[in-house]
């Protein structure tokens, strides 16, 4: 990979703590950014494989607040294209008791998105140890990573948007998020659903804030 196509990102690590006295901590999403052209990206947890995990570490988790990380922080981002190094330092002290984020680190990356889901893989998804190569692969992450190399070397990658959000089609607030889409003669299009075989297609319950306005930080509530 020639180094001239490397872009330096800072990304942070969010993690859950709702009992701040255990300060037992679980990590469920990764913020990154390219603060040189002004672009973020985030990844939060969204199986319910992943929601059952945190459960598990916290019996008590308010569930309704992590369904809705995503739309949260999604509108957090607008606007800040041209301030996104002063947004995440400011980030911290606005976010609620329950979430912390990690020390920023730096990454090389040619790709944002792709570099997203990885670090998304080492530092958010359940450990599953000794998985073979093939169990990789079936991987909802190592789906996702062998479509968009497909989609690379076909030259099509560039024209496709990546984590697409279907709130303009259905309510605003809707957390659900296609692989890929693009736009074609005017036409909207969009790749079908990636998922592990015997996964089924089942959305999760609706991300919309709970009634009491909680959000993820104060800007949210």
């Amino acid at each position: 990979m020639p180094e001239d196509s490397l872009q330096p990102c800072a990304y942070h690590v969010l993690r859950y703590n709702p009992n701040l006295v255990r300060d037992e901590w679980v990590n469920i999403g990764v913020l990154i950014h390219d603060p040189k052209n002004g672009r973020a990206r985030a990844r939060f947890i969204e199986d319910e494989a992943e929601f059952a995990r945190v459960r598990r570490l916290h019996a008590g988790a308010d569930l309704a607040l992590l369904r809705a990380l995503a739309a949260d922080f999604e509108a957090q981002f607008e606007g800040q294209q041209a301030g996104l190094a002063e947004f995440f330092r400011q980030l911290e002290e606005t976010l609620s008791n329950a979430l912390q984020l990690s020390p920023q680190k730096g990454v090389l990356t040619e790709d944002l998105d792709a570099e997203l889901d990885r670090l998304y893989r080492d530092h958010v998804e359940p450990p599953v140890y000794r998985r073979t190569a093939a169990e990789l692969l079936a991987s909802r992450s190592g789906i996702r990573a062998r479509a968009r190399d497909v989609f690379r070397r076909a030259g099509l990658l560039r024209k496709m948007e990546q984590h697409f959000r279907v709130e303009e089609f259905t309510y605003p607030g809707d957390t659900l998020r296609l692989d890929f889409a693009y736009r074609a003669n005017g036409t909207r299009g969009f790749a079908p659903p990636l998922r592990r075989p015997g996964r089924s297609l089942r959305r999760r319950p609706s991300g919309r804030r709970p009634a009491s306005g909680r959000g993820c930080c104060g800007s949210c509530r």
